[in-house]
């Protein structure tokens, strides 16, 4: 049987390609159950392959 999240963790993003890995490893290691949603407005840095690194255990929007 599927449970909803409790949480949502929203993680704007821009050009935070050195952040990024290390904020959604942080969140996806908290004991609650909880969804991570990285909203990327647009970075021209490597942030989008980093997150795609983390496959189907985040959402990941892209914003031009």
């Amino acid at each position: 049987m599927y449970t909803p999240p409790l949480v949502s963790v929203l993680m704007p993003a821009y050009n935070q390609a050195p952040f990024v890995r290390q904020a959604i490893e942080s969140a996806l290691a908290q004991t609650v159950q909880l969804e991570v949603i990285v909203v990327d407005d647009g970075s021209t840095d490597e942030t989008a392959a980093l997150a795609a690194k983390f496959g189907d255990q985040i959402t990941y929007i892209r914003q031009q």
